[in-house]
C-alpha cells in the first residue's frame, strides 16, 4: 500500500506585503539633489516664509480644516509641526527656517482659534508635564548657577590641548 507522495508543496499565497516605499539604504544610492530639501529653499527669509504660512491659512478650505483639528483638540504645537514639517519635505524652507517660524505660525494659528473661540490646548500633552524632563530642567539650572564664570578663560576649540600652566 504505497501511497503517492506528492513532490511539489501546494502553493500557498503570501500574506506579507511588499513595501511600496523606499529601501533602506536607498537614499545612499541616488543621485544628490533629486529631492526638493536637497535643493536651495523656495523661501529663504523667515519672513517670507511666515508670510506664505499666513495666506495659505487664511485660504477658506485651509481655515476650515485647521478649525476642525482645533476643535477635535489637536494641539497648536502639533499643528505647527505638522505645517513647518511639510513645507520643509516640499522645498518651501529649510530646517533653520522652521525652526525661526515656529513661534510666530504658533501665534498665528492661536489667533485663529481665538476668532473662532476655539479653545485649544497649545502643547501636546505630556510635553510641560513629564517629571524626568522638569528635573532634567532643574539640574541644568541648578549647574549653570553653580558654575563659577572665569573672565580669564578663553574659548577653545573641541579637538585643541588644554593648555597647561607650570607654575
Amino acid at each position: 500500500m504505497d501511497e503517492a507522495i506528492p513532490t511539489q508543496m501546494p502553493q500557498q499565497q503570501s500574506t506579507q506585503k511588499v513595501p511600496d516605499g523606499p529601501i533602506p539604504g536607498q537614499s545612499l544610492t541616488d543621485t544628490p539633489g533629486n529631492s526638493k530639501w536637497e535643493k536651495p529653499a523656495q523661501y529663504p527669509d523667515p519672513r517670507d516664509a511666515a508670510e506664505m504660512v499666513w495666506k495659505q491659512m487664511n485660504k477658506p478650505d485651509h481655515t476650515k480644516r485647521l478649525v476642525a483639528l482645533m476643535k477635535m483638540g489637536t494641539p497648536i504645537e502639533a499643528l505647527v509641526r505638522t505645517t513647518l514639517m511639510a513645507g520643509f519635505s516640499e522645498g518651501k524652507w529649510t530646517v533653520d527656517t522652521a525652526m525661526l517660524i515656529a513661534k510666530p505660525v504658533a501665534a498665528m494659528m492661536g489667533a485663529i482659534a481665538k476668532v473662532a473661540k476655539i479653545n485649544v490646548p497649545v502643547r501636546m500633552p505630556g510635553s510641560e508635564n513629564d517629571p524626568q524632563l522638569q528635573k532634567l530642567a532643574m539640574l541644568k539650572a541648578k549647574k549653570d548657577m553653580e558654575t563659577p564664570i572665569d573672565k580669564k578663560s578663553k574659548f577653545m576649540g573641541l579637538l585643541s590641548k588644554p593648555e597647561v600652566s607650570n607654575g
